[in-house]
């Protein structure tokens, strides 16, 4: 197990150029991705919890669509903004900490053992 981290982690270091770019794109990917079904997933729940139905059903149909423009769900729109952000802001400084201990430990190595 110790040698298969070694590998990965000596061709992390290798091609961290690449790999860092990948990683980032991949991450922006994830982000958007989980930010559109975190939001869209809120604001079709507040559909049901709104009086969007009650006003289609008993009463004016326009009624229903001011609850897009209401200042609770405008925050809780920016709210699965804000929880996905925090999340990748802490991911990213994770594993950026350990792509750069890896990289000055390999470079230690090199510089001792040549």
């Amino acid at each position: 197990c110790f040698f298969v981290f070694l590998f990965f982690s000596y061709l992390f270091v290798t091609y961290y150029f690449i790999i860092t770019i990948f990683f980032i794109f991949f991450i922006l990917f994830l982000f958007f991705f989980l930010l559109f079904f975190y939001n869209f997933f809120f604001f079709f729940l507040s559909f049901f919890f709104s009086s969007f139905f009650d006003s289609f059903f008993f009463g004016n149909f326009f009624d229903g669509f001011f609850f897009l423009f209401d200042s609770f769900h405008f925050l809780l729109f920016f709210r699965g903004f804000f929880v996905i952000f925090f999340c990748f802001c802490n991911f990213f400084l994770f594993y950026s900490g350990i792509f750069f201990f890896l990289r000055g430990f390999f470079f230690v190595n090199r510089f001792l053992f040549q």
